[in-house]
């Protein structure tokens, strides 16, 4: 279990150092740092898998759960934000956190 931890704080810190790197390279502003969603249907569908992640965490592995959570919630912002707002390129940050979660949750599943 801290194991997972210390992994989760290495993948998110190669995230941040990914976006600030991306962020230079393409010139994307991402402004705040609240997440603004495409419509309001895209708002709902995370509300809906919010809760149920919540409900399901008693019945499996919270690794599992969480890295799983991050992976859906993360493909659901690329979609919508690729399909309704392509050239604000903000869907190219959650690529790389969908890639480092993916990465880290085939780690965990091999040990």
């Amino acid at each position: 279990m801290a194991n997972f931890w210390i992994l989760m704080l290495i993948a998110i810190t190669i995230s941040t150092a990914s976006q600030f790197y991306i962020k230079k390279k393409f010139g994307i502003d991402k402004s705040g740092w609240r997440y603004k969603h495409v419509s309001n249907t895209h708002k709902w569908i995370e509300i809906i898998l919010l809760i149920l992640f919540v409900f399901s965490l008693p019945f499996f592995p919270v690794e599992y759960m969480l890295l799983l959570f991050f992976i859906v919630i993360d493909s659901l912002r690329i979609f919508m934000e690729w399909n309704y707002r392509p050239e604000d390129k903000q869907y190219m940050y959650h690529m790389i956190e969908v890639s480092l979660m993916f990465a880290l949750l085939i780690y965990i599943c091999i040990l």
